[in-house]
């Protein structure tokens, strides 16, 4: 193994924490822990806990850097070594950000991302390329289970001749929507409790992004069980680095990844 860096790691997915897992508990790597967003005042006690170590190698943050000046700005000042991508695979402004930081700080860059499901021949998707186009797909008069993030369900409001199922994790604005339904929670835990929930509320669509992996990855069989069509939304396209979806893969590309300039 190549002399102990210190990893940026942006996080905030079951990857990244794995991740973060693996190189405290088998490395000498030091590892800061950068989540965006409020999660309150004790999310390093509650990570910390959850991850079932505590270690000298590992420190956390929380917050935005400022754009990719604040970022590279940061890097200089906390002497990283590596930059590494885990956030969501739609965390489009952090990943683009970590791009632009990465190259003006000559920090070498990963990007570490689930992998994308995909169409089967007992699926029925449709697959666009934004929100819009899925909200202008679905057919009038239609139930709808929307699984797009609090963030994200606006495209939607004006499509009051159908009526949605939100969940999200998230409160979100109920007063935009006509007719709708909001279940705030995590994703079902097996997909027989997916096909519960959607046969309780008489979906005839699933419209989802395509995250990848997981927990959430139950809804798409419960889709597929029970012969609901899919509205996928792509991922977004985002600048070429490095980019790895199996652990091994990424811990291979630390070891090897050039010295920070």
């Amino acid at each position: 193994m190549t002399k102990p860096r210190h990893i940026l790691l942006l996080g905030g997915t079951a990857e990244a924490r794995e991740l973060l897992e693996t190189l405290i508990k088998s490395t000498e790597h030091d590892v800061t822990y950068s989540l965006a967003g409020v999660l309150g005042s004790k999310a390093e006690e509650v990570l910390r806990s959850r991850m079932g170590f505590d270690s000298d190698h590992f420190q956390f943050r929380m917050g935005g850097f400022g754009g990719p000046e604040g970022l590279r700005h940061y890097m200089e000042e906390h002497d990283i070594d590596l930059l590494i991508d885990a956030t969501h695979p739609y965390a489009t402004v952090i990943s683009r950000n970590a791009i632009e930081a990465s190259k003006a700080g000559a920090v070498p860059l990963a990007r570490y991302v689930r992998h994308e499901w995909t169409e089967t021949p007992d699926d029925s998707w449709t697959v666009v390329d934004r929100l819009s186009d899925a909200a202008a797909a679905l057919p009038s008069g239609v139930t709808v289970f929307l699984s797009v993030g609090r963030q994200s369900i606006a495209p939607f409001a004006s499509r009051k001749d159908c009526r949605f199922v939100i969940r999200s994790i998230a409160e979100a604005e109920e007063h935009l929507f006509h007719s709708a339904t909001f279940i705030q929670g995590m994703p079902g835990r097996s997909m027989e409790e997916e096909m519960t929930l959607f046969q309780e509320y008489d979906i005839d669509y699933l419209v989802t992004k395509n995250s990848g992996s997981g927990k959430a990855s139950y809804k798409i069989l419960a889709a597929r069980e029970l012969h609901i069509p899919v509205i996928m939304v792509k991922r977004p396209t985002l600048p070429d680095c490095p980019e790895f979806s199996e652990l091994e893969a990424v811990l291979t590309w630390i070891d090897h990844a050039p010295e920070a300039h």
